[in-house]
C-alpha cells in the first residue's frame, strides 16, 4: 500500500453526453477507486487540440503560427 499516480493520454470521443465518452468513464473510474478504498487527490481530463512549438522564436507576438496540431 503506498502512493500511486496514473495518467493516460489518448484519442477518442468526448463531450457528448454518452457513456463511453472519455469524461463519463473517468468519472466512473474514480467511483470505482472511491468505492474500493482508495484515497484519490486529483482527478482531471483535458480535452481539445494537442499542439506544439514547431518554429525558432521569430520576434512575433503571433504564437499561432509557431504551433502545430499533432495527429
Amino acid at each position: 500500500m503506498g502512493n500511486w499516480h496514473i495518467a493516460i493520454d489518448g484519442h477518442g470521443v468526448h463531450d457528448n453526453g454518452l457513456d463511453r465518452d472519455a469524461e463519463q468513464r473517468l468519472q466512473r473510474f474514480v467511483e470505482q477507486l472511491l468505492a474500493d478504498g482508495h484515497q484519490v487527490h486529483h482527478a482531471s481530463i483535458t480535452v481539445g487540440s494537442a499542439r506544439r512549438v514547431v518554429a525558432e522564436h521569430t520576434g512575433t507576438d503571433d504564437v499561432a503560427t509557431q504551433l502545430e496540431y499533432l495527429p
